[in-house]
């Protein structure tokens, strides 16, 4: 009586719904991993400098400095690593200085834009030969001969300049 052997090879549509899975799965770690290797490398380059200006401090330090001096080797490796900490903190620091920086200065940009599209909207909004006196005051007395803005203010009826 013949035995029917399992060589391994499904046929049907289940089996190639398993592979599909498992490439799915396949796929997504190596794009998962993909993504920790490129973090990783801006993690090496961010530290980069770091490791390059210790070089630079350990090439200047005399060959024979240390030799026999174990007590104050391990003195002077824990004074290097407070050193690479306190670098590590300053790096950081200025990392955040410059991120709040950028975003000032585009937050100053849109004010900026904002105050002349106001100021616009404002001159568009004033007829040239009528309106309220005030207005008028304002914008003839607001703006020096040269066209900077002075201090006086519209709204007082004296035009003492604001304090």
């Amino acid at each position: 009586m013949p035995v029917a052997m399992d060589t391994g090879q499904a046929s049907g549509p289940s089996r190639a719904g398993h592979k599909d899975k498992c490439l799915q799965v396949l796929l997504r770690e190596l794009c998962q991993l993909q993504a920790k290797q490129r973090k990783l490398k801006r993690e090496v380059e961010k530290y980069k400098l770091f490791e390059d200006y210790l070089v630079k401090v350990l090439e200047k330090i005399p060959k024979g400095y240390s030799e026999g001096r174990e007590m104050e080797e391990a003195q002077e490796e824990a004074l290097v690593e407070v050193l690479v900490q306190h670098y590590g903190k300053l790096f950081a620091v200025s990392q955040d200085i410059q991120k709040l920086l950028e975003a000032f200065s585009r937050m100053s940009q849109a004010v900026h834009q904002s105050l002349e599209s106001l100021e616009e909207s404002h001159r568009a909004l004033i007829p040239s030969r009528s309106g309220c006196a005030s207005c008028r005051r304002g914008v003839t007395a607001g703006r020096s001969s040269s066209g900077s803005r002075n201090t006086m203010s519209p709204f007082r009826k004296t035009g003492a300049a604001i304090m």
